[in-house]
């Protein structure tokens, strides 16, 4: 790879072509994790019973070791983790990290 001095200007239309092209190759292969690619963003689900476990944390890691992979840093700041239970007790599961960095519940 060469060093990149410059990048697709913000609000093109090439930028998110671009952008879904760089990463088409990316997969998720945890059970019960599923994964949407959108214009210019990634999002993964995952559906706990009451005795399972999550392989969340798995899963970014995952995607980080795909992102230094292919040259690419993920903003750790953008990340955020979204929980929905309809338990009558919240169950307590570790929090997420990418790099060191917390995700914002």
């Amino acid at each position: 790879w060469l060093p990149v001095t410059a990048g697709v200007p913000q609000g093109t239309k090439l930028g998110p072509i671009l952008f879904l092209i760089m990463i088409n190759d990316l997969r998720v292969n945890s059970p019960g994790t599923k994964m949407w690619k959108f214009v210019d963003d990634v999002s993964s689900s995952e559906n706990l019973t009451s005795n399972s476990f999550s392989v969340t944390q798995s899963t970014l890691d995952s995607i980080d070791s795909w992102a230094t992979y292919n040259c690419m840093k993920l903003n750790a700041n953008k990340w955020k983790e979204l929980r929905v239970s309809f338990l009558k007790e919240t169950p307590q599961l570790p929090s997420l990290t990418i790099d060191g960095y917390v995700v914002e519940t």
